[in-house]
């Protein structure tokens, strides 16, 4: 098998360690000299660690002093740890400095640097799952060009809403915005910035959709007379979703802005709504009642309400149909992905 591998040309080989855990792909740079380069030109590389052990920080050091000045195509940090700013961010801003295209951190308590958010070539951009990224007043411009997906959670606002307005702002070819979460407090006073400072995004993923009556939200839903055209009615939304509590609110407050995209939403080719628990009563109220809605923007939207075991899904204003399936293996992390 050794002697197979020694063939395969240096390029074919660094392609293959990419695919492997780095820990894993590292180790291979012990058995020559060969190895070692071919270790070093791996542009994937991925460190998890719950603790700031000093033979983490040596490793994660030596991996990318061999990279040299070498491009990266990934770099994921999972730190459940709360470590010392002084070793992270060198790591940062080296596979910055190396044009690195898809940065994933998950680091709990830590103050992200400005320079994450002038990268010219970040096309993919992952921050949260930690307790406390923060995105500070030290952040003075934001300009991602090249930034086609956003994926947020548990990041802190230190300047409110201004600063998520503020990075919206710096992404003019956003595509994907992916654990947008709505509560009591902000409503949907960031969703009219949200669409009008993205004008290419084309998927958007909600979790929830808790809603109360705000000045910021009167010209995003039906809570309100319009006194200007909705910012629903010039989105490039296509694809759509939403993640929902179990039972519907007797109220409607779940389904009433559900509705309201419908309605409104002229580009909207999918619409599906994911229940993060098995309750098939749910998923057929709230399919039979949008199946209801009268008036649809898009020609032709394709309309799904799923639990973890049942699908049922329609084209509107067409018949129902439904699918049994079996629970996923992980609790719809299949949802977050970008649709091909």
């Amino acid at each position: 098998m050794e002697d197979m591998f020694n063939r395969l040309p240096n390029p074919l080989i660094s392609h293959i360690l990419s695919f492997l855990p780095t820990k894993e792909a590292a180790s291979t740079s012990v058995l020559s000299k060969r190895w070692r380069l071919l270790f070093a030109s791996v542009t994937n590389l991925d460190f998890e660690s719950d603790e700031e052990s000093p033979s983490f920080v040596e490793f994660v050091n030596r991996v990318l002093a061999l990279g040299g000045n070498d491009s990266i195509n990934r770099f994921s940090l999972i730190f459940t740890d709360y470590p010392d700013p002084d070793t992270v961010t060198p790591w940062i801003l080296n596979v910055l400095r190396r044009g690195v295209s898809e940065l994933e951190l998950s680091v709990s308590d830590y103050p992200l640097p400005p320079e994450i958010f002038v990268s010219k070539t970040l096309a993919k951009l992952k921050l949260g799952g930690g307790d406390g990224l923060s995105f500070s007043t030290d952040v003075k411009k934001v300009s991602l060009p090249k930034l086609k997906t956003l994926e947020i959670e548990s990041v802190v606002f230190e300047e409110d809403g201004v600063g998520f307005a503020k990075l919206l702002s710096g992404c003019p070819v956003l595509e994907e915005l992916l654990t947008v979460e709505s509560d009591e407090e902000i409503g949907w006073d960031s969703l009219p910035g949200l669409l009008k400072n993205c004008p290419n995004l084309e998927t958007l993923v909600f979790k929830g959709l808790v809603h109360k009556s705000t000045k910021g939200c009167g010209n995003m839903c039906a809570c309100k007379p319009l006194k200007n055209p909705s910012y629903l009615s010039s989105s490039a939304v296509k694809v759509l979703k939403i993640i929902l509590s179990v039972h519907i609110d007797d109220d409607g407050m779940e389904e009433e802005p559900i509705k309201h995209f419908l309605e409104k939403m002229p580009r909207l080719e999918q619409l599906v709504v994911y229940f993060n628990e098995s309750y098939e009563p749910s998923v057929f109220e709230l399919s039979k009642k949008l199946q209801s809605v009268s008036t649809i923007a898009s020609p032709k939207c394709n309309l799904q309400v799923i639990s973890q075991n049942l699908s049922l899904s329609s084209t509107l204003p067409c018949a129902l149909t439904k699918k049994w399936s079996a629970p996923p293996n992980e609790e719809y992390t299949w949802f977050l992905k970008a649709v091909t």
